[in-house]
Formats: structure tokens, C-alpha cells, sequence
């Protein structure tokens, strides 16, 4: 017989999520832990999220680490509804979604309903990224959490490339 996955953890799920929203195309296996039903990969090994469910999300996604709050009010009832229409939660704390959408909004219900993970959301600022993230704390440090961008090295190609400009802005303005 054989054994189902162990129940994934809320931000273990909200990580998938956004995995998918950063268009990392899944195995069928972490599909299945995130949907809970089955996933038929048809002879490949990771499957991408589709593209029309993918803007949705980062849409939505988008909006939660623009503004929380704003979020909180414009988003909860729609997505309510879709995904306490569309979601099943079985006795043993699996979730079943009867499609993609619904398993979408349920991990998108998450992000508002616990704000721990909706206010930990960022969104990265490096203009060849665009990754959504959890903030962390750089190398394990204490003190502010990085909330700009994904990776320290995106932070550093974004400085450079704000000072080229910036160079560039004040070497125009001597000219003039």
C-alpha cells in the first residue's frame, strides 16, 4: 500500500506557491502536496503552472506586498468564496482541491488570512527580476530583515546600475 505524503507545513505551501507564481515549472510530486489530489504530468518530470493562473497569482501577490491591508479588504471576499467553493480539507489536515484555480485562491487566502506570512511577502526590486520572497535575514544576522530584494547580489547590480544612471543624469546636467 502506499503511503501518502506528509501534510505540508502553511509556509511550506506558500513557498510552492510562490515557487509557481516565479514561474518554477514543479514536479508533479510537489503538485500533488500543494493540490492534493492528482497531478498527471503526462511523461514529463516538473510541470509549470499555467501562464493565465500564473499572472493571476502574481497579480494577486503583487498587490499583497504593495499593501497588505488594501489587499486584505479587495481580495479576501473574492477569494473567499473561490476557495471555500473549490477546497476541501480532510480529516487528517490534507487539502483537496477540486482544480487549480481553487488550490491558487486557497494559497492566496493563506497569505491574507495568516498575516505572519502576508506581511513577511516581498516582491524583488531588481528590474531583470521581479521574484516574489519571503524576507530573511541576510547571512543570519539580527537586526532589519531584507524586504528589497531576493538576493544580496540583486541589490548590489541595482546600486550599480542607479549610480550609472544617476552619472549619467548629472554629467547631462553640466553640459546643459
Amino acid at each position: 500500500m502506499r503511503t501518502a505524503p506528509p501534510a505540508l507545513s502553511e509556509r511550506a505551501r506558500c513557498e510552492l506557491l510562490l515557487d509557481a507564481a516565479n514561474g518554477i515549472a514543479m514536479q508533479a510530486s510537489a503538485w500533488r502536496q500543494l493540490i492534493g489530489g492528482n497531478v498527471h504530468a503526462f511523461g514529463v518530470d516538473r510541470v509549470p503552472l499555467p501562464e493565465r493562473e500564473r499572472q493571476s497569482l502574481r497579480a494577486a501577490l503583487e498587490m499583497i506586498a504593495t499593501d497588505y491591508k488594501a489587499a486584505l479588504r479587495t481580495l479576501k471576499p473574492q477569494v473567499d468564496e473561490a476557495a471555500l467553493s473549490s477546497v476541501v480539507l480532510t480529516i487528517d489536515g490534507r487539502i483537496l482541491a477540486t482544480a487549480m484555480p481553487g488550490a491558487i485562491a486557497y494559497g492566496i487566502w493563506r497569505f491574507l488570512d495568516r498575516e505572519d506570512l502576508g506581511r513577511a511577502l516581498c516582491h524583488c526590486r531588481y528590474r531583470n527580476c521581479g521574484k516574489f520572497f519571503f524576507e530573511y535575514r541576510a547571512n543570519g544576522t539580527r537586526g532589519r530583515p531584507q524586504r528589497l530584494y531576493c538576493l544580496r547580489e540583486h541589490g548590489e547590480l541595482e546600486d550599480t546600475a542607479a549610480a550609472a544612471l544617476r552619472m549619467a543624469r548629472r554629467r547631462k546636467e553640466k553640459k546643459a
